[in-house]
Formats: structure tokens, sequence, C-alpha cells
């Protein structure tokens, strides 16, 4: 046996059986530990847990019945996937199937994985397992904020996110929202690209040449 075929077999022996997949355009306000916590709530046979797509339609939107599907699907920015039963059910072809058919039918994918990845839950409800609306708070035209109302606070890195009694009386009741644990900036200007700390044009800039030195 070489060693590359060892290491085939080693790295199949063992499979992960659940994984956080989260978009580059976040930004974390919270301990991803209690995001990995959220697989304890799953239920038999789900596999995929999302938050709702946030548009200004609410509450309609983003219902916090468990029973009901998102009125407009979920948002695949940050996704909790429990690979064991995906191998169960062969979520690879499920997969396939039904990009061909949207491809077939639309020639394109408008929204890519969102809306290959919503389909097989409208076909196969049971997957989903909602999770909070603050794992994933969406910016775009400031829908989020309206379907799930949130608080951020200005903390440093070594604070926690309570409030202290004094703010809790002059913000009245605003406390009793859940912080912002998740922001989604699923939005053409993106954080790196704007504001103080943006990066200069010529930052940006990369040849072809200045890639392979660099890469390979």
């Amino acid at each position: 046996m070489t060693l590359s075929e060892s290491h085939c077999v080693q790295s199949t022996s063992v499979l992960t059986v659940q994984i956080i997949v989260v978009d580059a355009d976040t930004i974390w306000n919270h301990d991803i530990a209690d995001l990995w916590k959220q697989f304890d709530h799953f239920k038999p046979g789900q596999a995929i847990g999302a938050v709702c797509e946030q548009v200004r339609y609410c509450p309609q939107s983003c219902s916090s019945n468990e029973t009901y599907l998102p009125y407009f699907g979920i948002n695949s920015g940050m996704m909790l996937m429990n690979l064991t039963e995906l191998r169960r059910i062969n979520w690879w072809s499920l997969w396939q199937n039904e990009v061909m058919k949207e491809v077939d039918e639309s020639g394109y994918l408008p929204i890519a994985d969102q809306q290959v990845i919503n389909q097989v839950i409208i076909q196969s409800p049971t997957l989903y397992h909602r999770l909070p609306c603050e794992w994933n708070i969406q910016v775009h035209l400031s829908s989020g904020m309206d379907c799930c109302p949130i608080r951020w606070i200005d903390r440093l890195p070594d604070e926690d996110d309570c409030f202290e009694q004094s703010q809790m009386e002059s913000l009245n009741n605003h406390h009793t929202l859940q912080q912002a644990r998740l922001v989604h900036y699923n939005i053409k200007q993106k954080p790196e690209t704007s504001g103080s700390y943006a990066l200069s044009p010529l930052e940006w800039k990369a040849t072809m040449d200045s890639m392979s030195c660099k890469f390979v």
C-alpha cells in the first residue's frame, strides 16, 4: 500500500457528522460555540438548520411557528448541516437532480445554491430546522432589522453582551431584544470596501503574475 493509499483509507474511515457553512460576507458578534449547541435542538430527520430569508413582508417572511417553512424560504448565508442525515437521504443525488431541473427551466440559478436548497426543502420539509433569526441578520434594504428586531451593543472584545442596570432603565424595553449574533452583508457594498477601515483600490489590485508568485 502506498503512502497516498494509506492516507486515503485513514481519511475515509472517520466521517464528519456536523458542519457550519458560513458566507464570507458575515460579521460575528457572538461565540460560535453557542451556534454549535443549536445542533442539540435538531429533531430526528432534520438535516439543515437555517434562518428565514428576511424581506419587507413581515412578519410572514419569518414566522416563529416551527411547523411552517419560511414564507420566502431560507437564507443560505449561514447553515448548520447534519451530514449523517444528508448522507442517509443521498443528498448529493437530490442536489444534482434539482440543479439540473433549475438550469433546464431557467437556464441559470438566479440566487445560486440558495435556490436549490430551498427547492429541496420544499419537497422534503422535515429536513428543515428553524434557527433563531439573530444568527443571520441580513442587511439588504434594512429588511433584517424589520423582520428580526435585535440590538447591537458597542462593546470591546473582552466584554460580554449584558446590559448594566442603568442602561436597561434608560433604554426601557429595548433590552428585551436579542443581541445580534451574526450579521450578513448580503449586499454589493461589503464592510471591507467601505468606512474608515476600507482598503484602498491599490491594495485590491492583483495581476496573474503576482498571484502565480504567491500561490504557485
